[in-house]
């Protein structure tokens, strides 16, 4: 068991095996089936994406170009991809496919990694000493200037959506 992959098509099929048998009408929605399509496609190319070569000589300049641009390949592909296999999904259930989801993802991926992530999980950690709230008011107020910001440039209906409120 230990020397197996972590990221597999047959952990997905065990989770979803799992995800049934607790909640079988899971099967009828789409966000369960969009969200396994996706997540099947990503496993699949994470099988068959290639392992780059590592180069102790290079110097450090051409290591982070390579890294930048591995990093740009590979949100490109990962959103294409995901977009793809969940497209069958929406186009059923929802009578749409999504035309701003590649460009969308490029734009907010680097800061949901840099930004929102981090701040949410600062905030997590310091809640119990009551010294979250700053960086969770933060981590909302990033969101939703991003929000505000960007669905303009993206969909011609951005502000009427950017308008809405986005809380929970």
């Amino acid at each position: 068991m230990v020397d197996r992959r972590a990221i597999s098509l047959h952990a997905l099929a065990g989770a979803a095996l799992v995800i049934l048998l607790l909640q079988l009408e899971a099967a009828a929605r789409p966000g369960f089936q969009m969200s396994f399509a996706a997540t099947a496609a990503l496993v699949a190319l994470a099988e068959l994406w290639p392992r780059p070569v590592r180069d102790i000589s290079v110097p450090v300049w051409i290591k982070l170009l390579q890294g930048g641009l591995g990093w740009i390949g590979a949100s490109i592909g990962v959103s294409f991809i995901a977009g793809l296999a969940a497209a069958p999904v929406a186009m059923q259930s929802f009578n749409r496919i999504s035309t701003y989801g590649l460009p969308a993802n490029l734009i907010t991926a680097p800061l949901s990694s840099f930004v929102f992530m981090p701040a949410i999980a600062l905030g997590a950690v310091l809640t119990p000493l009551d010294l979250g709230r700053p960086v969770l008011n933060f981590a909302a107020w990033s969101l939703a200037t991003a929000i505000k910001s960007l669905a303009p440039a993206l969909d011609p209906t951005g502000p009427w959506t950017a308008s809405m409120d986005h809380r929970c």
